[in-house]
């Protein structure tokens, strides 16, 4: 049995949040889909926003269809927030269309499927830069520009056929943080597998090590996305 070592919904709502301070954000609207996923991710963010002393002007939650969005973005345009963060799924077309509609010159951002957006909105709006001010953070990419990772998106695909997800990235690193403790502990037992783990300090093919915090937390890098050219690309780590 393995394990998924990404970052938990707090580290990257922080992150998220330490990139909006770098960025001079003081208030930030939220827009979440209704589903446990999105409101807990939601629920993170605001704590995070909330702790650094950012200002909420609004928390509006969506159904997943039938929103009429061009609704939503008349109510969230009336906080006048700095920017609008999402947590959306399969809404977030739906969003893209009426944004584009819409004409609001804002930055978007939060935990966004970027080929979801782009899918939402015509050629003609992506070629005129209708999303360039569109960010969202990631655990991981493929488009990271780091050998090893490139290293294991080239075999991924090679194998089978498809880009590697955030899945099947960390579950490939907790093989080998396995494999690490299992070598160090001298034997596989499980109070010595754990014990290991406990004291790890393998680094990770995205940067920084796997060593726990005081809750048996990594905190691995954390990657904002952007689009350039009309293709995601890393446009700052946290």
């Amino acid at each position: 049995y393995l394990f998924k070592t990404i970052p938990s919904d707090v580290d990257i709502a922080r992150g998220l949040v330490r990139y909006l301070l770098s960025q001079n954000v003081k208030s930030l609207a939220m827009v979440s889909e209704a589903g446990d996923f999105q409101q807990l991710n939601a629920q993170a963010l605001e704590d995070a926003a909330k702790a650094a002393g950012l200002k909420i002007t609004i928390r509006e939650n969506v159904a997943a269809t039938g929103t009429d969005f061009a609704a939503v973005i008349r109510k969230v345009k009336e906080g006048n927030p700095d920017t609008v963060m999402l947590n959306l799924a399969g809404a977030t077309g739906e969003f893209f269309k009426a944004f584009e509609t819409s004409a609001w010159k804002i930055p978007v951002g939060g935990r966004v499927d970027l080929a979801a957006a782009m899918a939402g909105v015509s050629k003609e709006f992506v070629a005129g830069g209708g999303l360039a001010n569109l960010t969202s953070i990631a655990v991981f990419t493929p488009a990271l520009n780091a050998k090893p990772v490139q290293d294991f998106v080239a075999a991924y695909r090679e194998r089978t056929g498809l880009a590697p997800t955030q899945r099947s990235f960390f579950v490939y690193e907790a093989v080998y943080l396995a494999a690490d403790a299992i070598r160090r502990a001298g034997k596989d037992t499980p109070d010595a597998i754990e014990k290991a783990l406990k004291s790890t300090k393998m680094v990770s093919a995205l940067g920084g090590t796997y060593a726990l915090d005081d809750h048996n937390h990594a905190h691995t890098p954390l990657f904002i996305m952007g689009l350039k050219d009309g293709k995601p690309a890393v446009v700052a780590t946290e």
